[in-house]
């Protein structure tokens, strides 16, 4: 019966490391996507350069919803060149916090017309451009506390799982 125990024992152990491991990775990923595409992008435009840049294609994937065949642009897919320091970029970032099915219209108006539009571009590496820099606490009010649940949740469960027996004080259920 000892045997059984201790195997069950290790058996939880394995598993809620697994588990713990899954949940801070998570955290962590969600975390630095967050740091990394929005506020870094927001930080190297920081300056407002802009460049004037002249649409190749602008497309977007429809979701069809319900029974009654209404579609929305969900995602706006675009192309662009542009000129900073004597040098020919492209590029394809629409927004940095907001979400790209919203630009469709604005977009494809552009493209349908010739229209030139501005992106803003990092000064220092003129092949970061984006069209939209605007701020959004979306990403600040929902998903960073998200994240960091999920990383607190992980490290305290493999803290737990890690401690020694002798520094764990035994629970006792009843009295």
């Amino acid at each position: 019966m000892k045997d059984q125990s201790q195997n069950l024992y290790l058996g939880d152990r394995i598993f809620g490391c697994l588990f713990g491991s899954v949940f801070l990775a998570l955290g962590l990923f969600m975390f630095v996507s967050i740091v990394k595409d929005n506020l870094y992008g927001y930080w190297r435009t920081r300056a407002r350069v802009t460049a004037e840049t002249h649409l190749r294609s602008v497309e977007f994937g429809k979701f069809t919803g319900g029974g009654r065949g209404a579609s929305a642009p969900t995602s706006t897919v675009v192309r662009y060149d542009y000129q900073a320091g004597g040098e020919s970029f492209s590029g394809s970032r629409i927004a940095i916090f907001k979400q790209t099915g919203d630009f469709y219209e604005r977009l494809s108006s552009a493209f349908r017309s010739g229209t030139p539009i501005s992106v803003f571009i990092d000064p220092q590496h003129p092949d970061f451009a984006v069209i939209d820099r605007d701020f959004s606490w979306w990403p600040f009010i929902v998903a960073v506390p998200f994240s960091l649940t999920f990383i607190v949740t992980g490290s305290l469960l493999l803290r737990h799982l890690f401690r020694s027996p002798a520094r764990q004080k035994p629970t006792v259920l009843f009295q």
